[in-house]
Parts: C-alpha cells; structure tokens; sequence
C-alpha cells in the first residue's frame, strides 16, 4: 500500500519557514495585543485614579431632572436631559433585581 499524500494544509504547516514565521506573527500579534491592554489598564489608573466600590456607592450623585409642580401639588412636568429618580436598592421590586441579574447572567 503505497503511503497517502500529505493534504496541502499538512504540507504547509510542516514547512519550517512557513511554521516559524505563522508562529512568529501570532505571538507578536499577541504581545501587542496584551501590551495595548496593559498600557489602556495602567493610563486609566494611573496613580490610583480608578475609584473604589465603596466610594462610588457613598458618593454617587447623578443629575436629575428638575420637577415643576402645580400651585395644588401636581406634577406638570420634567426639566432636563436625563430624567431618573434615584432610588434604594430596598424600595426596588425583588422581581426587578432578578430580572437583571438573569439578564446580566445571559451575557457572560
């Protein structure tokens, strides 16, 4: 039995040029990469800048829509941009938290 040919793909993997220059490329193509990311973590961070959980949960403050009521207590309308009340996690609905936790548990 005469031995089979090598596929095309077998014969250019086992070209050593051809091999040492692919692998060659996917590992400075993967250093690059990392370095890209560390430099993007450290620039972001630098000197401590990242703030912590803990102060963004005690300090967070975000802009709210300024509300006109009427002489008799209704509310007419909503000023502004972004128009949110914020509110506790304990007033939110327990549905509503697992809602987004099942929709966030989806995507990883």
């Amino acid at each position: 039995m005469a031995p089979r040919p090598l596929t095309t793909l077998r014969r250019w993997w086992y070209t050593p040029r051809i091999r040492s220059n692919l692998i060659t490329t996917v590992l400075a193509v993967g250093m690059l990469g990392l370095g890209v990311v560390v430099a993007a973590w450290t620039r972001a961070c630098a000197n401590s800048a990242c703030p912590s959980i803990a102060s963004l949960v005690r300090e967070y403050d975000p802009a709210q829509a300024s509300k006109v009521y009427a002489a008799d207590g209704r509310l007419i309308t909503d000023l502004g941009a972004e128009r949110r009340t914020v509110v506790s996690l304990e007033q939110i609905s327990p549905a509503a938290v697992a809602a987004f936790v099942v929709v966030e548990d989806k995507r990883f």
